[in-house]
Parts: C-alpha cells; sequence; structure tokens
C-alpha cells in the first residue's frame, strides 16, 4: 500500500565521506531509506568502501513534496558550491505515488533537458534499448568521412568476397588454430561415421573442385 504523500514521514538527507566529512549524496525517503547501501549506484557503492559513511539529516517529518522541494534546492545549492556531489539528477525524482503539479512537472522537464541532462551527449548501450530514427541518424553522420585502417579494410573485402561466393565463415577469417586445438579437432574427427550422403556430397564437392581446377588450368 503506497504511503499517503502528505504524511509527515519523510525526510532530506546527505551523505558523506567519513574520513574527510565531504557531502557526496543528497536524497529523500522514509523509514531506512537514508542507511540503505544496496540500492546505490556503483559509483556511491566505489566511495563509500574507500572512505566510509556518515548519515545526516537535513530536515525530517515533513511530507513528500516538502521533501522533494528541499532535495532539489539543496542539490542546486551545493553544485553552485562547487561540490562534487553524485546525484545523476536534479533531485524530486524519487516518489511514492506523489502526483507532481503541472508547474512542478514543467519545472523537472526544463532541469533535465537538453544540456542539462546528464546524458546529454552521450550514446546509450543499454542491452535491449530502442534506438530513435533520430539516433541512427545522428550515429550516421558521426561515422561521415572516418577513414578506416587499411587491414580492416582488407578483412572487410575479403568477408564480403566470401559471402558473395556463399562461403561461410563462420568468424573465423584470418584466425590461426594452435597445435593443441589442431589435434583435438583431430581426436574429435576420428572414429565419427559419416552417412552415406555426407560422403556422396564430400564426393561430389571434390569432382566439382577438380573439374573448376582443370577448366582454370
Amino acid at each position: 500500500m503506497a504511503t499517503n504523500p502528505l504524511h509527515p514521514v519523510f525526510y532530506v538527507y546527505q551523505h558523506l565521506k567519513a574520513d574527510t566529512g565531504e557531502i557526496f549524496y543528497v536524497g529523500k525517503g522514509m523509514g531506512r531509506r537514508a542507511h540503505d547501501t544496496y540500492h546505490r549506484s556503483k559509483y556511491w557503492k566505489n566511495i563509500v568502501a574507500k572512505h566510509g559513511l556518515t548519515v545526516e539529516f537535513l530536515k525530517v517529518e515533513i511530507t513528500e513534496p516538502e521533501s522533494l522541494e528541499l532535495e532539489i534546492a539543496t542539490i542546486d545549492k551545493y553544485r553552485k558550491q562547487g561540490l562534487q556531489i553524485i546525484n545523476m539528477t536534479d533531485g524530486g525524482d524519487g516518489t511514492s505515488g506523489y502526483n507532481h503539479t503541472d508547474e512542478h512537472k514543467r519545472m523537472m522537464s526544463a532541469k533535465q533537458s537538453g544540456e542539462n541532462n546528464p546524458r546529454f551527449g552521450k550514446v546509450g548501450t543499454r542491452k535491449g534499448a530502442v534506438v530513435t530514427p533520430e539516433t541512427l541518424e545522428k550515429l550516421r553522420l558521426s561515422h561521415l568521412g572516418k577513414e578506416l585502417p587499411e587491414e580492416q579494410k582488407r578483412k572487410i573485402r575479403e568477408s564480403t568476397k566470401k559471402a558473395r561466393a556463399g562461403i561461410k565463415t563462420l568468424g573465423m577469417t584470418g584466425r590461426v588454430h594452435s597445435e593443441e586445438t589442431k589435434a583435438k579437432m583431430r581426436e574429435k574427427a576420428m572414429g565419427r561415421k559419416l552417412s552415406a550422403e555426407s560422403i556422396a556430397k564430400m564426393s561430389m564437392t571434390k569432382k566439382l573442385a577438380a573439374a573448376k581446377k582443370k577448366a582454370q588450368s
């Protein structure tokens, strides 16, 4: 059951490096959230593993709308002061069922738009992420005029030729097996019984190859 956002059970807290007292994170929550060490980013965990953790409460027993506003204001203040906090957003986005007013939504949207967005200018690499046509076009344009190394060009040409000739490379183009791998492959092949159909296909392949070689000579 969702907590009533107007009940004064929320708070705003900040995390400090235990060894230096430096503030590195600001958050809002209720219950044990301020002391939770599991649902955190890898950056947060790395800092705590290296420096330890001190928890401070900025304001307690407030409603969720009040906690959201204070979180946003505190993050903004610290960033203007030059503090290196690791919050990925400007705050106000961790709600527990609270419905923002239209004005608040517009403010949050403006703060996360364009260069204000922490992902601005970065290409996503999440597995399964949906790439928009606009993003694809940006990626295409970003690669225009780039010169490939000659070795990469050669491999592409060889792969294309084999593909057109109907030869399947299975990703092994240019790879050299070690003697140990070759020995294992021979042992695996030895004793393998071929079907009459496979033998006939192999025979036909050899005959075709011999005929082609004879025609070219």
